[in-house]
């Protein structure tokens, strides 16, 4: 990458089950993938997302994957457009070490604020053998760190969830209408889960590199197996600063921020699920952002 990056981190809470789309102030973002497990054992209190947009037209997204239970139970189906290139080379802290140096500061008579933005990118064309029997064509397959992958294209949501079944994917019927606005809308879908020989301690970042010059966040599969109010921290490393496009761009008040008695902020947290609430339970927050935001077109 030959431009100075500048990072933006966005704090997002909403009651999963919508899409969201982010753009920089030519730009807007869309969020995560869904996890299937047969007893919903996974902890997605939060989700850590890092985008960063490539100088050569591509987006990477490191996925931060917390998960709990069983090993065997592990399956996460994350739509992606094209054939996205996989990797784990994200070490977990390096998410963790953002996350905790770009958390918001209060102090007494101090405050700022910054926005960022999200798009979808347009989904490229794949080449491989389709299986003829599910209507589902297998696109690319590989191991990747601790994961074994596969990228699908199918023609209804409903062949995909039985391509899954058959493959020994822990998934129900019920994702099929969580999964069919994603097939319709052009996109394929990368299935993950733990090589045999891989226990949950293995689990690591999931990185995707894909043809687009816009953050993507897929947001509805999340609901699939995650708490009624599920926060979403997403960074992206990029020499614009970014917003959402069509999630609610928030701005929490400093006048709103409350002190305990040795001048620490006590409140944030409360009031970013409450200014959320007044407006639909769908926002994106920022909470640190650098460089000049860019007018969109």
């Amino acid at each position: 990458m030959t431009h100075t990056r500048s990072p933006s981190k966005s704090a997002w809470i909403a009651a999963a089950g919508a899409a969201l789309s982010i753009s920089a102030v030519s730009v807007r973002a869309d969020a995560c993938g869904g996890f299937f497990c047969s007893r919903s054992p996974v902890d997605q209190t939060a989700e850590h997302i890092l985008f960063t947009v490539n100088d050569d037209q591509t987006v990477t997204a490191y996925v931060q994957i917390q998960y709990v239970g069983d090993k065997d139970d592990f399956a996460w189906i994350v739509p992606a457009p094209g054939i996205p290139k996989l990797n784990t080379d994200l070490p977990d802290m390096a998410l963790r070490a953002l996350d905790t140096g770009t958390e918001p500061q209060y102090f007494k008579g101090c405050g700022g604020r910054g926005t960022f933005l999200v798009g979808a990118p347009q989904a490229s064309a794949g080449n491989a053998a389709a299986d003829a029997a599910h209507s589902v064509t297998v696109l690319a397959s590989q191991a990747v760190g601790p994961f074994n992958t596969v990228t699908l294209e199918a023609t209804d949501a409903d062949v995909l969830v039985q391509w899954l079944q058959d493959h020994s994917y822990r998934i129900t019927d019920k994702m099929i209408p969580l999964l069919q606005p994603y097939v319709e809308g052009g996109m394929h879908f990368v299935a993950v889960r733990l090589q045999a020989d891989k226990a949950t301690s293995d689990i690591q970042p999931m990185g995707m590199t894909y043809d687009g010059n816009k953050p993507m966040i897929p947001i509805r599969l999340t609901a699939a197996a995650a708490q009624p109010e599920m926060g979403i921290v997403t960074f992206i490393l990029s020499n614009r600063r970014w917003a959402p496009e069509n999630y609610i761009d928030l701005r929490i008040q400093d006048s709103l921020i409350e002190f305990d008695q040795y001048g620490n902020q006590n409140n944030y947290l409360t009031l970013l699920s409450s200014e959320t609430d007044k407006v639909g339970g769908q926002a994106f927050v920022t909470e640190y952002a650098t460089g000049e935001l860019t007018a969109a077109s």
